[in-house]
């Protein structure tokens, strides 16, 4: 059971990760809005400070 746990925590700690590196991609994109981009700095301000990030 606690292998499970582990494996469960990687993963989540893996889709992070993977949302960061999208998340910069669009702050970098020349065509993202810059409501998209003002958006996805607060998420990841508040990932950092260890929030729950919100999709509308």
């Amino acid at each position: 059971m606690a292998l499970q746990v582990q494996n469960i925590l990687r993963e989540i700690e893996d889709i992070k990760s993977r949302l960061i590196s999208i998340e910069m991609r669009i702050i970098k994109s020349e065509k993202a809005s810059k409501e998209d981009k003002k958006a996805v700095r607060v998420a990841l301000r508040e990932y950092k400070k260890g929030k729950t990030i919100r999709f509308v």
